[in-house]
């Protein structure tokens, strides 16, 4: 997946299709602060997870502060394990269907055919530790990330 810098110290990380096997065409995004790196949405296999560290890792060596995930769906959520060791951060809705849905998900999309079952390997559903249930608003260093919920009608 192609990086493109987009802001100072902020990188998303392109999917190169919208094929299932490319993640569904999820991108995911990560933002360098003073004090440490924020991720948004994890990816739809350890190696998508695994190449976006690697990214981050080209660009600074600060601890990954925290993990946003903008909404439930397999593409944005299923590389949370990679990332369990920082703090896993989505709505509280977010967060319930994770729980609710993540290994039927996954179960299903290990049947679909040998190609996802092998992408899917090794992955376990890793649930947000931490929610909010209406706006949130993080500081780190000198940047500050507004999380806005709206009430209804939004995909992300």
């Amino acid at each position: 997946m192609p990086v493109q810098s987009v802001a100072d110290d902020i990188f998303v990380n392109l999917a190169s299709s919208d094929s299932i096997y490319d993640g569904w065409g999820a991108n995911q995004t990560f933002i360098i602060t003073d004090e440490g790196v924020i991720v948004v949405d994890t990816g739809f296999t350890n190696k998508i997870a695994h190449s976006l560290l690697r990214e981050i890792r080209k660009r600074t060596d600060k601890p990954i502060k925290l993990a946003i995930n903008t909404h439930d769906h397999s593409d944005h959520v299923f590389g949370n394990s990679v990332f369990a060791e920082t703090t896993i951060l989505a709505h509280s809705k977010c967060r319930a269907r994770i729980i609710e849905r993540g290994e039927e998900r996954i179960m299903a999309y290990r049947k679909f055919d040998k190609t996802l079952e092998e992408a899917l390997q090794g992955l376990s559903i890793t649930p947000p530790q931490t929610a909010y249930n209406r706006d949130f608003t993080k500081r780190m260093g000198k940047k500050a990330l507004k999380l806005i919920h709206p009430s209804e009608g939004a995909h992300t």
